[in-house]
């Protein structure tokens, strides 16, 4: 449950979408899916910043057989009687990967879709700023320090060398910075910093390297270091990330899970838990604000965990979200940006949840999102390959799509 009340602009905003929901389809999801053109379904699970750009042909050339793959996961969204449980995700995940070329399964032979990781080697995603679109805000750093997870961490990564910001090295900063004697330079405060860090640094990197990281990486580590709390770091963190827009300056930060030991068994308990978690939450959810603010935490989780090798966002943030929101009476949601639930706050992430939704009901008023008609997101060479798609939704529907006029 939310511990801080949300504006009452929210509060309208989605009664004025559920109140739509009701006129058209009488909060029947399977209804809804009659309304939503089978030709309009591919904008589930691109990103609405991307629409804006072009359209779902890059995701298709840059993994052949990403659109059909959804198509065919979609089908099951529409399923409420299924228990939302690890064999649900697997399923998700099996369905959204199943024919897809130039995915991380493309280059391990040992890995299997439709299941977690099983290996030693963990996984990471940027965390920052591109082409103007933040995965992370400063709101969702705090929150993510304030949870202090055991199972991922926040990392700096510079050069091939790789810091994890914990507890450990902003205790080791601090104490640095209150035994640094008055009086002395901000080099040689730097200086005497970088020789208690090189203890968090691997000893095989090449003196090279740890030249240009001290350079680039000591004077964030000086401002870590004068930090008294999570929300100082997160703004520090937050601060640097806007100055470099991921890695221009050479500095990335990433989120990583990684699991050396039993990497199975351990996702599998926690994602238990966080399934364990979200039950509880939804059912002791009142409002509507409440119910999306437990699958928000919920979703994120999962996305932070990264449980699987590839394929995280389009199985939690696209597929199982919208099944969510659905299964509690919502509409799905076209996200500007799911990547969003990589690391935005809680709060905020309700916030994407219904402008994801006012995007659902502006496609069935207008016919066309983001100011992108369907027809003019393909050349004509793609015509047949996109309808061919299309008919995986018209085939698996009871009967033919009902237009709604306005």
């Amino acid at each position: 449950m939310s511990p801080v009340p949300y504006p009452t602009s929210l509060v309208e905003e989605i009664d004025s979408i559920l109140d739509f929901y009701r006129k058209i389809a009488n909060n029947d999801p399977n209804l809804l899916r009659l309304i939503i053109p089978s030709e309009e379904v591919w904008r589930f699970f691109v990103d609405g910043v991307q629409q804006a750009n072009g359209s779902w042909a890059a995701f298709e050339y840059r993994e052949p057989g990403y659109l059909p793959a959804l198509y065919r996961a979609y089908q099951t969204l529409f399923d409420f009687s299924v228990n939302i449980d690890i064999h649900y995700i697997f399923r998700l995940h099996a369905l959204a990967t199943s024919g897809v070329d130039n995915t991380n399964y493309s280059q391990d032979d040992r890995a299997i879709t439709g299941s977690f990781r099983d290996n030693e080697r963990g996984v990471f995603f940027r965390l920052g700023i591109w082409k103007n679109q933040p995965n992370v805000s400063e709101d969702g750093l705090y929150e993510y320090f304030e949870r202090n997870s055991l199972l991922t961490t926040i990392t700096m990564n510079i050069v091939g060398i790789s810091i994890v910001v914990d507890d450990s090295l902003l205790t080791f900063l601090r104490n640095g910075m209150e035994a640094v004697q008055s009086g002395m330079t901000n080099m040689d405060i730097v200086n005497a910093l970088w020789r208690s860090i090189e203890v968090f640094i691997p000893k095989e990197v090449f003196k090279s390297r740890l030249a240009l990281a001290k350079a680039r990486l000591a004077p964030l580590l000086k401002l870590l270091g004068e930090t008294k709390n999570n929300r100082e770091v997160a703004t520090v963190i937050y601060s640097t990330m806007i100055k470099n827009r991921f890695i221009r300056d050479g500095i990335e930060f990433r989120l990583a899970s990684d699991q050396p030991i039993d990497t199975f068994s351990i996702l599998a308990v926690e994602m238990k838990k966080l399934i364990n978690d979200y039950q509880q939450g939804i059912n002791q959810a009142k409002t509507s604000l409440e119910k999306l603010h437990v699958i928000a935490t919920f979703i994120q989780s999962c996305e932070q965990l990264h449980p699987f090798l590839d394929a995280n966002c389009r199985t939690f943030c696209m597929l199982l979200a919208n099944h969510l929101l659905m299964r509690h009476g919502f509409l799905p949601a076209i996200f500007d940006d799911p990547n969003r639930f990589d690391a935005f706050s809680r709060h905020e992430l309700v916030a994407e949840m219904i402008n994801g939704m006012k995007n659902t009901v502006e496609l069935i008023k207008k016919g066309m999102l983001y100011g992108v008609k369907t027809m003019d997101t393909f050349m004509r060479r793609d015509r047949d390959y996109f309808y061919n798609v299309v008919a995986i939704e018209e085939q698996g529907r009871d009967r033919p799509c009902k237009r709604i006029k306005y």
